[in-house]
């Protein structure tokens, strides 16, 4: 019974080493298809491709419309969406025009101040009466967004007839030629797809006309190493560095996404040397020298552009010359300032490019890596269990 014992000891031992290392490398193989890279600043910021945004009057903005349901019974017509089916802002210079066509004589009309239906009001200031006694003319009635018009035609020998230009607004995106990317059929922030972000539009529901705002989308992590804080620079808040000399400012967006504002242009500063943690960059942003560096076949070579001690105007390559980094002739010279349309600088072409820096490409998973790990695992576990159970039998 004793010798049972032992062996039971050892073989329980042997399975508990063998799953708690399989479980170790499980986990360690779960985080190995994934590229997590160093961020400087802690939180994700984002460059986008910024769009013009605004509320803009629809294909069927002012079309004419008939309105069949107009009878000799007094009415009353409101200036409205509600009134229209169609998106209409209540602002100054938006109306609709209400185009009466009689066969007799003499109709009643007036215009109210807001959505009323009391005939109790004609009689007061909040209404502008007219009339009309031409015969078998087209007469246009204009009522401002948000007032309503009361027309009486009963008291015409014939009939007339009754057509509106209902304004119809939207949100309408653009790309910067001008190019429509998306329209609402209103100008309700909601109303945006959640694909664009707003930037400047704060905590407004609506969009008023003629007041364009900005919005984002194509959003693309920027790189890590770029965002930094760094002392004398900002008060210390936190900035994209784009090239040597070079930075933008970080903002917030409405919906709370940071993001690099590309917009405001770039701020100059000579304490940005280089960007950090890359070859030759500090955290600091300061140039490490590179020249006389100890390389060899094996290691130590540099293939980029890197930094050039003393020199942030440019970015040169380096070559393994007796042991040691040299400098060479191949450099890039730093942009100073990039176009709009690409205002991102590329240290490893030396060109501006888009908004969309290259992406960090996840490292492909070793399949075959983690086979020969598990059977390894698997091997020693036996080989401990085997151990055990030779203790166990003596």
């Amino acid at each position: 019974m004793a010798r049972k014992k032992r062996m039971s000891k050892g073989y329980k031992a042997g399975l508990i080493t063998f799953f708690v290392l399989l479980g170790i490398i499980l986990i360690l193989s779960g985080t190995l298809s994934i590229t997590q890279p160093f961020a400087l600043f802690g939180q994700e910021v984002y460059i986008p491709q910024y769009l013009s945004a605004g509320c803009s009057p629809r294909a069927d903005n002012m079309a004419l419309v008939n309105i069949e349901k107009h009878t000799d019974v007094p009415s009353w017509y409101h200036c409205t969406t509600e009134g229209s089916g169609k998106y209409i802002p209540i602002v100054n210079g938006i109306q609709c025009d209400y185009i009466v066509k009689d066969t007799g004589i003499i109709w009643f009309n007036a215009i109210c101040e807001g959505v009323v239906e009391n005939k109790d009001v004609l009689t007061t200031d909040k209404c502008r009466r007219g009339t009309s006694t031409l015969v078998d003319l087209e007469n246009t009635i204009i009522v401002n967004s948000g007032d309503t018009l009361y027309l009486n035609t009963n008291r015409l020998i014939g009939d007339a007839t009754l057509r509106v230009k209902y304004p119809s607004y939207g949100l309408k995106v653009e790309t910067a030629d001008g190019r429509d990317l998306a329209t609402t059929t209103n100008c309700e922030l909601t109303s945006l797809s959640r694909e664009y972000h707003t930037i400047d539009a704060k905590n407004a529901k609506l969009v008023v006309p003629d007041v364009p705002f900005n919005v984002v989308t194509g959003l693309s992590k920027a790189y890590s190493s770029q965002v930094v804080t760094l002392l004398g620079i900002e008060s210390g808040n936190p900035i994209y560095i784009s090239k040597p000399g070079y930075y933008f400012l970080i903002d917030t967006a409405d919906d709370g996404f940071k993001y690099v504002d590309t917009a405001a242009g770039e701020k100059q500063s000579n304490l940005i040397q280089c960007i950090p943690r890359t070859t030759g960059c500090n955290d600091e942003a300061k140039i490490v020298k590179l020249q006389e560096q100890p390389c060899d076949k094996y290691g130590g070579a540099i293939s980029d552009y890197s930094p050039v001690e003393g020199d942030s105007t440019r970015l040169c390559k380096y070559k393994c010359s007796f042991g040691t980094l040299a400098l060479t002739g191949d450099c890039i010279q730093v942009v100073k300032e990039c176009p709009s349309k690409t205002p991102l600088w590329d240290a490893r072409t030396g060109n501006c490019v888009s908004l969309t820096p290259p992406q960090l490409v996840s490292k492909e998973f070793n399949w075959v890596g983690l086979v020969l790990i598990l059977i390894g695992v698997i091997i020693l576990g036996v080989s401990i269990w085997y151990r055990y159970s030779r203790k166990g039998r003596r």
